[in-house]
């Protein structure tokens, strides 16, 4: 876990059953989120270039993050044996007769 203090289970105001079915509580995790929407909602309020800035920070970090997992993924979780069965005889499709004896057989 990142933050241990910040979780769903660490509770402000701990469940409160109202009904055997409906319960009202408040977490760290809730409360990291409210305070999260009023900052960019402030943020916005103040006008189009803070804004404009914190969404190219959002938009360049998620974008970044996408790419060092392809390349992780690309680098480090390569697999020979993986590769070859993916893309050995690609155009030859596999377990396509034992389909059609199954096909035609419930068809007589």
């Amino acid at each position: 876990m990142l933050a241990p203090g910040i979780s769903p289970t660490a509770w402000i105001i701990p469940p409160i059953n109202l009904t055997s079915k409906y319960a009202v509580s408040f977490s760290t995790q809730q409360l990291v989120a409210v305070l999260l929407i009023v900052l960019l909602t402030w943020i916005n309020t103040r006008g189009l270039k803070l804004g404009k800035w914190i969404q190219n920070i959002f938009t360049s970090t998620k974008t970044l993050s996408l790419i060092a997992l392809i390349l992780i993924g690309l680098f480090f979780g390569r697999n020979a044996e993986a590769i070859k069965a993916n893309f050995t005889d690609f155009w030859t499709p596999r377990g396509v007769s034992r389909l059609n004896r199954i096909c035609r057989s419930s068809q007589q």
